[in-house]
């Protein structure tokens, strides 16, 4: 996909594609997970906000990257080689990034945001509730990237099937958000006791995870409608 987004033969056949960049955001995911780990160490709080939100960047770039590329119109240049000069550039654009400005286009992107999002803060906020305990932020890290490294390699399969999901990939998601949900929930506890942030905070945070976790399943089975997200206010 990248070889053909400059203009170029691809390079490698789609699987090890698929491979290269669930591999290039795993170690984003882990590094960066020990880089902020270390950083606690030292007791950097300031410094570890900014990282935080820099690595969460590059985890946001990373996915827009790989959801342009699979629905980026292609070829555009050659629909336009009746047109000259500057008609030529502005054609050839605004075919390029026709998919930008579609709903459809926002419903998959944003919907796709939600689980690595939660994953990531999540993790970044239980590391910074146990700064001196070695042992157990490897073990928050290791287990937090492997769930978002499964995530991201399910998430490139969703978009080489242009968004068809299949049975294996959903039951594999399902199992990485009950990982995803014990993260958030503890997070969201733990900033309440740590911080003293009482109901007032816990409930609307609980109720804003689950209504997102519950929005994304029901999106990807293609369940929603107008009156589900009634029900789904009830059930968060």
């Amino acid at each position: 996909m990248i070889s053909e987004a400059l203009g170029f033969k691809p390079l490698m056949g789609e699987r090890k594609q698929k491979m290269l960049s669930t591999l290039i955001v795993s170690f984003g995911a882990f590094f960066g997970f020990e880089a902020l780990s270390y950083i606690l160490e030292i007791y950097q709080l300031k410094t570890y906000a900014y990282v935080a939100i820099y690595v969460y960047l590059f985890h946001i770039f990373w996915l827009t990257f790989l959801f342009d590329l699979h629905f980026k119109n292609r070829g555009v240049l050659t629909a336009n080689l009746d047109y000259k000069g500057f008609a030529l550039l502005r054609n050839a654009l605004k075919m390029r990034f026709e998919h930008v400005f579609t709903w459809k286009y926002y419903r998959h992107y944003q919907n796709y945001l939600i689980l690595p999002g939660l994953l990531y803060w999540s993790i970044a906020i239980l590391l910074f509730l146990n700064p001196f305990k070695p042992l157990l932020k490897q073990i928050i890290i290791v287990l937090g990237s492997i769930c978002m490294m499964v995530a991201y390699w399910y998430m490139k399969e969703f978009f080489s099937r242009r968004l068809e999901a299949h049975e294996l990939g959903i039951k594999v998601l399902a199992f990485v958000k009950i990982f995803a949900a014990f993260f958030i929930y503890s997070a969201i506890f733990g900033l309440t006791g740590f911080f003293n942030l009482g109901i007032w905070f816990a409930v609307p945070a609980i109720f804003a995870t689950t209504f997102l976790l519950v929005y994304q399943a029901l999106f990807q089975h293609k369940f929603l409608s107008f009156d589900i997200y009634f029900k789904i206010l009830g059930i968060s």
